[in-house]
């Protein structure tokens, strides 16, 4: 089986696991498309605006975390109490 960052990923979920994995070893360009193509698939994950929003902050880009946040947590009112570890 190859590794998630190496599949053709198909479903909202695969496209999510590899834009996770792309952010986790810094390919920012490749993360965003992932996830970009995750939430356009599954529209109401929460955890795909909230992948966004910390890949907003790990690119220096705080209005679209911020928006991206927003939106994870009005999908998901838990989402106002995560924290990044």
């Amino acid at each position: 089986m190859k590794p998630v960052t190496e599949q053709n990923p198909r479903t909202a979920e695969e496209h999510y696991q590899r834009g996770v994995a792309m952010m986790n070893v810094g390919r920012w360009d490749d993360a965003r498309e992932s996830l970009d193509k995750a939430r356009k698939a599954a529209p109401k994950a929460d955890y795909n605006y909230y992948a966004l929003a910390a890949l907003g902050l790990l690119t220096g880009e705080a209005d679209s975390a911020l928006k991206n946040l927003k939106v994870a947590i009005e999908l998901r009112r838990k989402n106002r109490y995560q924290r990044a570890q």
